[in-house]
Order: C-alpha cells, then sequence, then structure tokens
C-alpha cells in the first residue's frame, strides 16, 4: 500500500471524487457510449490529472495536444481503411492498421511534445470505432474539459503517486 494513502485518505478521496465528477459531466455532454476505447481514453487521461496533476503528462499542452495529433492520426488511418473497401479490410488488415497507427501517433506526439499516453487509446478507437467523427469531436471536447478543471481545480490538487523508497 501506499503509504500517503493513510496519511492523505481525504486527499486521495477528494481528487478521486472530482475526477470521477468531471468524467460525469463529460459522459453527460456527449454520447458516451458510442465508442469504448475511446471513453477508455478519456478515462485515462482523468486518471493522468487527477492523480499526477503536476506531471508533465497533464498539462494542456499534452492532453489537447496528444489527443489532436491521435484524432488527426486516427482519422487519417480510419479514412485510409474506408478507401480500401470492405472487401480488403479483413480482421488482420485493421489489427495491422490500428497498430501501425499507434506507433505513428507515438512518434508524431514524441516529434511535437504532446506526449500523453491515454491519446494512444484515441487513435487505437478511431481506427477501431465506428461513429468516427462524432468520437473525434468527443474526445476533444473531453480533453479540453479535463484541462479545464485542471486549472481550475490545480492549486487544492496533489500528485498522488507513490514516491520512490
Amino acid at each position: 500500500m501506499d503509504r500517503g494513502f493513510f496519511r492523505q485518505k481525504l486527499r486521495y478521496l477528494g481528487q478521486a471524487t472530482l475526477a470521477a465528477l468531471t468524467l460525469s459531466l463529460v459522459l453527460a455532454v456527449e454520447d458516451s457510449l458510442a465508442n469504448v476505447a475511446i471513453i477508455t481514453a478519456i478515462a485515462s487521461s482523468a486518471f493522468i490529472i487527477f492523480m499526477t496533476p503536476h506531471s508533465s503528462m497533464a498539462g494542456p499542452r499534452r492532453v489537447v495536444g496528444g489527443h489532436l495529433v491521435g484524432v488527426l492520426i486516427g482519422l487519417a488511418f480510419a479514412g485510409m481503411l474506408d478507401l480500401l473497401g470492405e472487401s480488403l479490410t479483413t480482421t488482420v488488415v485493421i489489427d495491422v492498421f490500428a497498430a501501425v497507427a499507434v506507433g505513428v501517433s507515438m512518434l508524431s506526439m514524441a516529434a511535437t511534445d504532446t506526449e500523453h499516453p491515454a491519446a494512444a487509446g484515441t487513435v487505437l478507437g478511431l481506427v477501431l470505432g465506428e461513429d468516427v467523427l462524432g468520437s473525434a469531436a468527443l474526445v476533444l471536447t473531453a480533453a479540453v474539459i479535463l484541462s479545464v478543471a485542471r486549472a481550475v481545480f490545480g492549486r487544492l490538487l496533489i500528485d498522488l503517486t507513490s514516491r520512490p523508497e
């Protein structure tokens, strides 16, 4: 167990509650059941923002920028799959496209200094999902809402990750 948990259990509870409330707002605003991978990416971003709010991965450049890169790469690869047509898009082809899209997005995030691990889920969700434009709008809206919540509550939040012993 993290020793800090017992010393600051109310802070842990408060920040987890704040994350849940913010995520509830995101899910209420959008049709969130359309793409499970996209929702997983958003929930992962919420974890990063509310559990490690002062890490570089929680900053708006990384959260919004990483998801924006993920959206652009995801849309490009989903578009390429559409161009192939149904007869050529076997499960293996789709899986390869999805894996390559994630790799390209990782490289692109590193090159643009917008690394955000959760955004890899955005790419995956867009390549594998159905409502690509709706999902893209959802993830970008969510990234902005989460970043605004971090800006509003940032002074109240502390990093809750374990420290090296």
